[in-house]
């Protein structure tokens, strides 16, 4: 398949505080390969805090099985000050050791942590200032290659405060991951679409309607306009599966592996005879 799948769908616990995954990533490598994915977006936490050796048998494992891993996805924290500054640096700059180490292109990142209009001017220095070391170490050190994601509680909430940022600092080379602010507001989405072009690289598909998580088919916001849409934006972009129905637990239905790769394998290849749609190229 030529969609990925973001590691975060199968992950129940990818929103607690601590942010310890509930299986290992070499116990998912063989399931997820099974489900039919060739190509990985890794989420942090399921490989930040390992070891050298540890991160090397994970790559080795994945090549074995004929699996990629060409983005991993960071959390970096720029507005920090002391103690926890100095914490936050360790953990970013880890991040992109681990992203070169296994064989990784791309950094997706959230660009940090809070709402860019929030920002007070001291926030704002501390933001942009390590934001650009921190990019330039990637590049420099690992010819790594970064897109911000669109999210709240970041540069790009708004979204025109990233977007401006990106255009005044073109020596960045940043792209972006887009994903949607609103799931009701398709001309919205389409707008923002046509308005960033090639800078899509990378894409997150998270549906969604009024009763929760679902399928792509069944989502609130139409993917058969906005997967064209993104095609004709940027035709080399990355679509990836972040949020699929059985990656959630809840109290009727608790966590199931095998569920959530059923999901996440199904929108895949919903995402995949869309892309190929308009090709003679084979999507299986």
């Amino acid at each position: 398949m030529r969609t990925y799948l973001n590691t975060i769908a199968i992950e129940p616990n990818r929103w607690t505080k601590d942010h310890v995954p509930a299986l290992d990533l070499t116990e998912l490598l063989a399931p997820i390969r099974d489900a039919g994915f060739e190509h990985l977006e890794l989420w942090q936490y399921h490989v930040s805090r390992k070891t050298d050796p540890e991160l090397e048998a994970i790559r080795d494992a994945a090549g074995v099985l004929g699996l990629d891993m060409p983005v991993v996805g960071a959390y970096p924290q720029f507005h920090f000050e002391g103690p926890e500054a100095d914490a936050a640096r360790r953990e970013m700059y880890r991040v992109l050791d681990v992203a070169a180490l296994l064989g990784a292109q791309w950094v997706k990142f959230f660009f940090g942590r809070m709402a860019g209009h929030k920002m007070d001017p001291r926030q704002w220095e501390l933001t942009d200032s390590r934001a650009h070391a921190w990019i330039d170490y990637g590049h420099r050190e690992h010819g790594l290659r970064f897109c911000a994601e669109l999210h709240g509680g970041t540069v790009f909430d708004p979204y025109e405060f990233g977007r401006r940022y990106m255009r005044t600092n073109p020596g960045l080379e940043l792209k972006v991951c887009w994903q949607p602010y609103e799931t009701d507001d398709l001309p919205r989405t389409l707008e923002i679409i046509r308005d960033l072009g090639t800078d899509i690289v990378h894409a997150h598909f998270q549906p969604s309607n009024a009763n929760g998580r679902c399928l792509l088919p069944d989502a609130e916001l139409d993917y058969r306009q906005i997967i064209p849409a993104l095609q004709k934006a940027n035709p080399e972009f990355i679509p990836s599966i972040e949020f699929v129905p059985g990656g959630f637990a809840t109290a009727a239905a608790p966590f199931s592996l095998d569920q959530a790769l059923a999901d996440a394998a199904a929108d895949a290849r919903w995402v995949d005879n869309r892309l190929y749609a308009s090709t003679d190229s084979d999507p299986s």
